[in-house]
Formats: structure tokens, C-alpha cells, sequence
């Protein structure tokens, strides 16, 4: 009972983590890292991000399950995208990639490898089709019975798999795919190309078209 309890309550404060994320824990959290990196910070906030704008790609990383513990490394690439995007999403989609090796650890399996459900190229190009620009940015507006036909196989593939696998697709695609996934598939991570490191063998179950 007692590691039940615990195990219930470190899966509540993790889904809960992002929205506790307050913008003065965020200011606490880069005013450590001045401490090592005063430059990195002095030349980033508030000259290319603000701390809202932080506080914003942190929580998304939270709410994918992705430690923010290298803040450092974090900075330096929201810096980075910054130059070229002020998008949160492209934003994110980049420092994700620099922790990509952190990212896929939590997915690997007993041999090391890690368990894929891949899209197929026809079927990432329709998705991509579908993508519109809102007032609120890009959105995949993909019918629902589509959405629910994706999701059914997906959910498929994890039930007939031996370890939890990752929804592998192209960077453009996978914040919007985690979207759509994300409540009716709460557990499944949602991976793009760019945040698998080149020596890291992949263990592809199936492939959606």
C-alpha cells in the first residue's frame, strides 16, 4: 500500500507540475543558472526572451514528461530558436532535439532499444496537408472520425507490445500529433526524428499508412 500510495502521488504531481510552474519559480530557477552562466542569461533574458516566454517552453516540456533539470543546455537553445522563431512551438521542438537522448532514456526497452510506432511518408504528407493557420496558430484539423481511426490503431500497436513504445514523425507534425493524442492516450510519448540520437537502435513495431 505504501509504495501504491507513492507511486499514485509522484503520478499526480507530475501531471499537475506544469500548471504549479509560476513565472517567480522560473525567475528563481535562471537566476541559479546566472550564478555558473551570467552571460548565457544577461544575453537572453530579457534581450531575446522574456520569462513569460520561458515559463511557457518550460511547462509545455512538463507536460510531456521531459526534465528541465539542464536548464543550461535549455537556455541556450531557446536562445537559439529565439533568433530565428518567436513560435513556442518551434521554440520547443528545438530544445526537445538538444535533449533528445535525455528525452528517449525514459522510453528504451530491457535491450537498449527504442520501441517505435513510425508513420508512413504518404501518411505524414496528408497529415501535414491538414495543418492550418489559426488565429492561435497552427492547427492539424483533422476530421474526427480520421483522428479516431489513427488513435484506434495506435492504441492497438501499444496493447500487442512487450514495452511502452513512442509515436516517431517528423518535427513539423509532432506537437500536433501529441495534441490530438494526448488525452486519449495519456501514457504514450510522442517523439520526432530530430531528438533520436544517430547510434540509438530502433525496434519499429508497426507502420501507420
Amino acid at each position: 500500500p505504501t509504495t501504491a500510495l507513492s507511486t499514485h502521488l509522484s503520478e499526480t504531481i507530475r501531471t499537475y507540475l506544469p500548471e504549479l510552474l509560476n513565472r517567480q519559480q522560473v525567475k528563481e530557477m535562471v537566476d541559479r543558472v546566472a550564478q555558473t552562466s551570467p552571460r548565457l542569461v544577461e544575453d537572453l533574458v530579457p534581450k531575446v526572451v522574456s520569462l513569460a516566454e520561458i515559463q511557457r517552453v518550460l511547462r509545455q516540456l512538463l507536460r510531456e514528461r521531459v526534465p528541465v533539470r539542464d536548464l543550461t543546455s535549455i537556455l541556450e537553445a531557446i536562445g537559439d530558436a529565439a533568433m530565428v522563431s518567436k513560435d513556442v512551438d518551434v521554440i520547443t521542438e528545438a530544445v526537445r532535439s538538444v535533449l533528445g537522448r535525455v528525452i528517449c532514456r525514459q522510453y528504451l526497452n530491457e535491450r537498449g532499444e527504442l520501441p517505435v510506432i513510425s508513420l508512413a511518408p504518404s501518411l505524414e504528407e496528408r497529415l501535414i496537408g491538414q495543418i492550418v493557420r489559426t488565429d492561435q496558430g497552427p492547427v492539424l484539423a483533422l476530421p474526427t472520425t480520421d483522428a479516431q481511426a489513427l488513435a484506434t490503431r495506435i492504441a492497438r500497436a501499444i496493447e500487442s507490445a512487450v514495452a511502452q513504445p513512442v509515436l516517431l514523425s517528423t518535427p513539423v507534425l509532432r506537437p500536433h500529433l501529441w495534441r490530438l493524442f494526448s488525452r486519449v492516450l495519456p501514457q504514450i510519448g510522442v517523439l520526432s526524428h530530430t531528438e533520436v540520437p544517430h547510434n540509438l537502435r530502433l525496434a519499429t513495431l508497426t507502420v501507420l499508412d
